[in-house]
């Protein structure tokens, strides 16, 4: 997930680190190519590990599990965690200093080791696309049709290489 600052959205909430600042939260699920395969807009004063179940549902099926890698945040929420095991998806996290007795197999921490590729993602897509990197929109439904747009043309973009 990514703060975007937003100067005329509706759907907005209060930044946590600056106060009396409105902002939306981009959360996306991208490829191992950095392209976004599913996402959601939301109130920037949500909490990551919450606002990851509408970009999951938006997935595609899959007969084999899948590995999700996020940061500390989706530590937050075993409810959700709970969910997503009913899915078939496995949330991949690292530990903070103060848990005992966790351990992360070898292949999810190859799996931590990749999480640069959403960090690029996002500063990516913020660079290229300046449409993205502020809200304004009144609505977040346009914002959220303009991040189908510059998904499109990444995938695009991908293809011809």
């Amino acid at each position: 997930s990514s703060v975007i600052p937003n100067l005329n959205c509706c759907n907005t909430g209060y930044n946590i680190k600056i106060p009396n600042k409105k902002s939306i939260k981009l959360s996306i699920i991208v490829d191992a190519n950095k392209i976004p395969v599913a996402e959601h807009v939301g109130p920037s004063n949500s909490v990551d590990s919450k606002l990851i179940i509408k970009p999951v549902n938006r997935l595609r099926r899959s007969i084999r599990s899948i590995k999700l890698v996020g940061d500390l945040g989706y530590l937050a929420n075993m409810d959700v965690k709970n969910r997503l095991k009913k899915k078939k998806i496995i949330m991949v996290t690292g530990f903070r200093k103060n848990m005992k007795n966790r351990r992360n197999s070898k292949i999810n921490k190859k799996l931590l080791l990749k999480r640069y590729v959403v960090e690029h993602a996002f500063s990516n897509i913020k660079r290229r696309f300046k449409r993205l990197s502020i809200a304004i929109d009144r609505d977040s439904n346009t914002y959220y049709q303009w991040f189908n747009i510059i998904k499109t043309t990444l995938m695009y973009e991908h293809m011809n290489k």
